[in-house]
């Protein structure tokens, strides 16, 4: 077994007198380590690489032949290891996307939404500027509180926090007391959206309406008023009940006339990049803001563990011009941002039942109109007056 040190080169000598030249080694003062013949004529043995060059003298006076067989140690490891200029381009690559990483916002959580869809708040955060991807600093996040509040008339204060890459959304909705047993006071169950009832269970108090009953806003659902002909004194509770219906969100868009699109200006160059397991060593500079490669043509130059890879394409600038949209491109448009407009109007805990889209063209402009219908809880708690009237 070969001696372990630093710096250390296994080197083997061959000829007539490597006995002599072994001997001579030694009163050189070169220590020698794990001698072994490994062919007639011929042995092995290990030295540290600082006396390898003591060797040279000595060598040539011989008649001997030395060559180095291997060379081992901390010392050759770490160089070797120095030399690998994929590694240390792929680490610094890493490195540098983790720091990039670690400046964007990566992750968001919502968290306090019972009645507003979470949809609705991360659309507010879109429409600010705050979405995955976006900077983690120089937000004016008090500011944004009070702006974000405004996107939904039952969100009652919004709180973001950034923490690394993650942000964290906290929603307070508005206090509204739904189908609510609390409390001494006579009250009803009114309607706090128009729709048809799908369901009622009159918990406490009388049942004013049936399944199947359109009412509006405000109608009375559940009475809490149990005075018949036959009672001698009024006789009233606070209502409470369950009280489904199907309400139904509507909301319209109009196309666009145009939109944004790349094509291309005319100007094109010559496109090569050489990758080696998938890292890019080599790629051509391109001086244009927006670009598109054609006639991609991509070869493997050597087929060994991390295969080279050289690509040649034409490299196509593209500028940002207004084209105008066909009638069925406008349609789709006005229709999906008609539904995306209804969409966040529903509560988190409404099920969708039914949903109809159409669109009318008329002067050359298109006009969508989206309904989806929910079934939801739309019972509201309503204390009487002072006076006891309803």
């Amino acid at each position: 077994m070969w001696h372990s040190m630093s710096a250390c080169v296994i080197i083997e000598i061959t000829g007539a007198r490597t006995e002599r030249l072994l001997n001579r080694m030694r009163e050189a003062g070169i220590s020698l380590f794990g001698i072994r013949r490994s062919a007639p004529g011929a042995v092995q043995l290990l030295l540290r690489a600082r006396d390898f060059r003591k060797l040279h003298a000595l060598a040539r006076r011989s008649g001997c032949r030395v060559r180095i067989v291997e060379k081992t140690g901390t010392f050759f490891s770490l160089r070797r290891l120095f030399r690998r200029k994929t590694l240390w381009i792929g680490t610094l690559l890493v490195v540098g996307l983790i720091a990039l990483a670690s400046t964007r916002i990566l992750v968001i959580e919502v968290s306090g939404c019972s009645r507003v869809a979470e949809r609705t708040v991360l659309r507010a955060l879109e429409s600010e500027g705050l979405a995955v991807g976006a900077r983690n600093y120089g937000w004016d996040l008090p500011l944004l509180n009070e702006r974000l509040r405004t996107y939904d008339a039952r969100i009652a204060w919004i709180g973001l926090a950034v923490e690394g890459v993650v942000l964290r959304v906290k929603v307070v909705e508005t206090a509204v007391v739904n189908d609510a047993a609390e409390g001494d006071a006579p009250a009803d169950v009114v309607a706090q959206k128009s729709g048809v009832v799908t369901e009622i269970i009159a918990k406490r108090g009388r049942a004013a309406v049936a399944v199947g009953d359109m009412v509006q806003a405000g109608d009375v659902l559940i009475r809490g008023d149990l005075t018949t002909e036959e009672s001698q004194f009024p006789v009233t509770v606070r209502a409470f009940g369950r009280v489904l219906a199907n309400v139904v969100y509507l909301s319209e868009a109009v196309g666009p006339l145009t939109e944004k699109a790349l094509v291309d200006s005319g100007l094109s160059m010559p496109y090569r990049a050489v990758q080696i397991g998938g890292l890019i060593l080599f790629e051509t500079e391109i001086p244009y803001e927006e670009y598109v490669l054609r006639d991609v043509e991509s070869r493997t130059v050597t087929d060994c563990l991390l295969p080279l890879v050289v690509t040649d394409a034409v490299c196509a600038e593209q500028v940002e011009q207004e084209r105008s949209l066909t009638i069925p491109e406008m349609a789709e448009a006005a229709l999906y941002e008609a539904e995306q407009s209804a969409r966040l109007k529903i509560p988190k805990d409404a099920a969708i039942v039914d949903k109809y889209s159409d669109w009318i063209e008329k002067d050359g402009r298109v006009f969508a109109v989206v309904s989806i219908t929910t079934e939801e809880s739309i019972g509201l708690t309503r204390e009487w007056n002072i006076d006891g009237t309803q």
